[in-house]
């Protein structure tokens, strides 16, 4: 049995329910540009766990994305919703952090949109790096954000867990060489994360502190995260 010193969480899909939301913002653009309305089916599982450019290049791929992006975020800013944590998710942080274990988010969100939900759905507290998009070069599937959040946590890749609800986090996870990582069903791509043969599966996040009481052993932090 290995020791488990930290914890790596994908946000939306895993931690944060916001597939209805996506969809919805996917389908406004396409309508202002004229482009053909995607299907939810369509959008996910498809689009889970991309970049919000390498989403609107892969359902247009015959156009330029950044102009979608800008449409995008100007909807979603004129329009903010009220998306939730899936249940148990800070209960969840609260035992991982009484473990005395490095948590951090690694996300295809801007920093500013990360940064903006992390403090407004009460994560703050129970984060000790956070790593988005606009850090990094090379998203996820490639193990960029994975190695910088590792850097800034102090904690070697075999002794860290990755948990997300796409394939692009099996990947990175596994091209980052981590201990193991673990896909939740709860989120946008649904029993179609198997295909990417996690290490785990867990229904959502409320069953993965049980999972690491279970299953890793635990080794306890003696340094403080700068």
């Amino acid at each position: 049995m290995r020791n488990v010193e930290a914890v790596l969480l994908d946000l939306d899909g895993t931690l944060y329910d916001t597939k209805n939301q996506i969809i919805a913002l996917v389908q406004e653009t396409a309508k202002k540009h004229g482009l053909p309305v995607p299907s939810m089916e369509s959008i996910f599982p498809r689009t889970a766990g991309m970049t919000l450019a390498n989403t609107f290049h892969t359902l247009f791929p015959k156009n330029d994305p950044e102009p979608l992006c800008e449409t995008y975020r100007g909807i979603e800013t004129e329009n903010p919703q009220s998306n939730s944590l899936f249940p148990k998710t800070i209960e969840t942080l609260k035992q991982i952090k009484a473990m005395r274990m490095g948590i951090g988010i690694v996300t295809s969100r801007s920093r500013r949109s990360l940064e903006k939900v992390v403090k407004e759905t009460g994560l703050e507290p129970y984060t000790d790096v956070l790593v988005s998009r606009d850090d990094i070069k090379n998203p996820k599937p490639d193990p960029e954000q994975i190695f910088l959040a590792l850097n800034r946590l102090h904690t070697p890749n075999i002794n860290t867990v990755m948990v997300g609800d796409s394939q692009t986090d099996i990947l990175a996870a596994r091209n980052a060489g981590l201990f193991a990582s673990i896909g939740v069903l709860c989120g946008h791509e649904g029993e179609v994360i198997t295909r990417s043969s996690p290490d785990y599966v867990l229904d959502s996040i409320a069953d993965l502190a049980p999972l690491i009481l279970t299953t890793f052993r635990v080794f306890v932090l003696s340094y403080r995260i700068a």
